[in-house]
């Protein structure tokens, strides 16, 4: 074994010896310690620190605001971490709240305070680990996000100084797209479910003797409830109280008169029914293909925005209710109009970020018409704002890359 040390390396690797196994192309950059507790943390302490105060990017004098902007948001249960006080909180993030913060809450949250040059700088990175993100990533896609990525290496050292491109940003900016087209999207090849088993580990130990022996008891335990045909208790699981032609129904079902409704909804549902229109119920949340929905009406979501959903060709809209009528259930949706990009402000905004107003505008669709529950972000908490509203759609249905 060699004594001196090469590029901080001390005698040969063991993979070198593996014939099918290349080290470079096999050994791929970590997404969440790179991307996340690395890129993003970074770009939020030049954005917040005291010490970076005399900078152009400095923007630490409007944090309260912008703390106050991302806790109006109200994301979907998808995300399981609310939103923190950055204030308090921004550096002690964790990977997943980092990951919201690149891929939803920075960009309209800073877009009011943060310098154009910088703001198309940061979507640029959010739109292409977006991309990077997905579960079906197409060529094009892969070379718009390289481009995309390629732009934010470009300009990163322009824009925060010499020495600012350390080994995360130039990973993420050069390499990161070469290793998603020889490997798949980021989540398929990040930390995070390694995380979740070292968090499963803490749970298998209860003391400090023969730590081994007890995790694998703790194995062995799950192994034979499944064997057994056993589920593993699962969080947050629904109980189906009804299955009906086109979904599933959870929680009870309750009687709805036809007065309740406005004559544009109760106009539609009688071209739609024709009749029966007296034996009509309501029900706040459904499973559609395997995917679970909420209306407006679901009141023990107070914290959570989870009834704005893709639907149709392609629409926006949010949930009102759900009626179910002939064993069947259709959705009661406010449609929320897309706003054009020429009437957008001049700065770029990552295509990713869906600008939306609400319309008042009710229709009625059959539930089988509801795609994915998107990610609603309001910075003011008011329906009508004159401020813009988006949404954004999640990058993939699979991993919890995104769901934690």
């Amino acid at each position: 074994m060699p004594k001196n040390r090469s590029m901080g390396f001390k005698g040969m690797s063991g993979l070198a010896h593996l014939q099918s196994f290349d080290l470079v192309s096999g050994t791929v950059p970590d997404y969440m310690h790179g991307v996340l507790l690395g890129l993003t943390k970074t770009l939020m302490n030049k954005w917040f620190s005291s010490s970076e105060s005399k900078k152009n990017y400095f923007i630490g004098n409007h944090l309260k605001e912008i703390s106050g902007r991302m806790k109006n948001i109200k994301p979907p249960d998808s995300i399981e971490r609310l939103p923190r006080d950055l204030e308090k909180h921004y550096q002690h993030f964790k990977a997943t709240e980092l990951q919201s913060w690149l891929l939803y809450y920075a960009f309209p949250c800073v877009s009011p305070f943060l310098k154009e040059e910088y703001l198309e700088n940061l979507a640029c990175l959010s739109e292409g680990i977006h991309i990077l993100l997905g579960d079906c990533i197409t060529q094009q896609l892969l070379e718009k996000a390289f481009e995309l990525l390629d732009q934010f290496y470009g300009s990163f050292q322009q824009l925060y100084g010499d020495g600012s491109c350390g080994l995360n940003v130039h990973n993420t900016g050069m390499h990161l797209y070469e290793y998603v087209k020889l490997w798949g999207p980021l989540w398929a090849f990040s930390c995070f479910p390694f995380e979740d088993v070292n968090a499963m580990l803490l749970q298998a130990v209860h003391g400090t003797g023969i730590v081994l022996k007890q995790i694998m008891k703790y194995r062995q335990a799950q192994s034979c409830i499944r064997r057994k045909g056993l589920e593993l208790k699962k969080k947050k699981s629904w109980k189906i109280t009804q299955k009906v032609l086109n979904c599933d129904v959870a929680g009870a079902a309750k009687p709805l008169k036809v007065d309740e409704l406005d004559n544009e909804v109760k106009e539609q549902l009688q071209d739609i029914i024709q009749e029966n229109l007296h034996r009509l119920k309501k029900v706040d949340r459904i499973v559609v293909n395997e995917k679970r929905f909420y209306s407006e009406q679901y009141s023990r979501m107070q914290k959570r925005v989870c009834s704005v959903v893709s639907y149709g060709d392609g629409e926006i809209g949010s949930i009102k209710c759900f009626i179910m009528c002939n064993n069947i259930v259709y959705a009661v949706i406010e449609k929320l109009n897309k706003i054009p990009t020429s009437q957008m402000q001049a700065i770029r905004v990552a295509s990713h970020y869906i600008a939306v107003r609400h319309t008042e505008t009710l229709e009625v669709r059959d539930v089988e018409d509801l795609q994915d529950v998107l990610v609603y972000l309001n910075t003011n908490n008011e329906r009508n704002a004159v401020h813009t509203i988006y949404v954004v759609h999640m990058p993939h249905g699979y991993g919890h890359a995104v769901f934690k």
